[in-house]
């Protein structure tokens, strides 16, 4: 994927979790492709190791993740971090985390109407 950014969390020489972000879905807004964590080692802080990297690695843009509505703990993750499920895609949950009035057009780039007064 071009523009990509991966990070993968290693615990003794053996990777055990993994994300894909890019900044390639919008101005001022960086979406999260895969956060992965191997079912081994769930429950010992890779998930949260690897999310705070995200917010880190995202700054002040727009972060954005979507979630499967079952994946409940990945929900309570997302939710610990400030993020806020937005609106439902299927069975996916569209969680933002950041401003967003950064997924507007700027004011001089509204659309304006040429229909007459």
């Amino acid at each position: 994927m071009p523009g990509a950014k991966t990070l993968a969390a290693v615990l003794a020489g053996e990777v055990v979790g993994f994300w894909v972000l890019s900044d390639e879905v919008g101005p001022n807004s960086t979406a999260v492709y895969a956060l992965y964590v191997d079912p081994l080692h769930l429950r010992e802080g890779v998930g949260q190791s690897l999310l705070t990297a995200a917010i880190r690695t995202a700054g002040d843009r727009l972060l954005t993740v979507n979630c499967h509505r079952e994946n409940t703990p990945a929900r309570q993750l997302y939710e610990k971090n400030g993020f806020v499920c937005g609106m439902y895609m299927e069975e996916q949950c569209v969680y933002f985390r950041g401003p967003l009035d950064q997924c507007r057009p700027e004011a001089d780039q509204a659309p304006t109407s040429s229909i007459p007064a």
